[in-house]
């Protein structure tokens, strides 16, 4: 009659262990962060006020109520085809 009762908890026992084993965080393997620096980019407008995190955060400026900022994004052929050619190595 103990025989009987074991196999379901041994059953349940393995399955338990390995749920657990397989349960890894694999985001820090999947991604690899590649910088190249751009030799022509100059941070002029940069200060501690807007770029740091010693002030308070200026929500009035960065969420304005009367208008939608924009953020424009621009970038070479070369730089797109870079970008490109390692995501499909990160990611197939």
């Amino acid at each position: 009659m103990i025989s009987h009762l074991l196999k379901p908890l041994s059953f349940f026992t393995i399955l338990l262990i390995a749920s657990l084993l397989s349960c890894k965080d694999q985001s820090a393997d999947a991604i690899t962060t590649t910088t190249t620096e751009d030799k022509n980019f100059a941070a002029t407008d940069w200060t501690t006020v807007t770029h740091s995190n010693d002030v308070d955060p200026d929500y009035t400026t960065v969420f304005p109520q009367d208008k939608v900022n924009t953020l424009t994004i621009a970038m070479t052929a070369t730089d797109w085809s870079t970008i490109q050619t390692n995501m499909k190595a990160l990611f197939g």
